[in-house]
């Protein structure tokens, strides 16, 4: 059963570490943080996903290279993880300015088939 730090970070009652126990609310977080927004120039770095694909024009080739970039980051954490593939990896840039990245997911800890939403504002 993996445990991690509570986030936000904060002590517990007895002043240590409050730590998450729920294996589902620890692997959506850890999600949370790998779909962050990244593109740092650190090559040892490679975390999120780059602003400059997500409001890239929507086009054919944008779908191939989103696809491409969720899928490398569900399979670093596919002893978590794994890709719904009856269902695609959605891209709503409807509202100016953001877009809205939707996925679902099979928790493997809890064999639990949930839904992942993350939204990307221009900065």
């Amino acid at each position: 059963m993996p445990t991690g730090l509570k986030v936000q970070v904060r002590t517990n009652t007895l002043g240590r570490a409050a730590v998450e126990k729920d294996e589902s609310a620890n692997t959506l977080k850890n999600l949370i943080l790998a779909f962050s927004e990244g593109g740092d120039k650190n090559p040892f770095q490679d975390l999120g996903l780059d602003l400059r694909l997500i409001f890239s024009l929507k086009n054919p080739e944008f779908r191939g290279r989103a696809n491409i970039a969720v899928r490398k980051i569900i399979n670093k954490y596919s002893d978590l993880v794994a890709l719904d593939e009856s269902i695609p990896i959605e891209f709503d840039d409807s509202v100016e300015g953001e877009v809205n990245m939707s996925f679902r997911y099979i928790d493997l800890l809890t064999g639990k088939r949930s839904e992942f939403v993350q939204t990307f504002r221009r900065a």
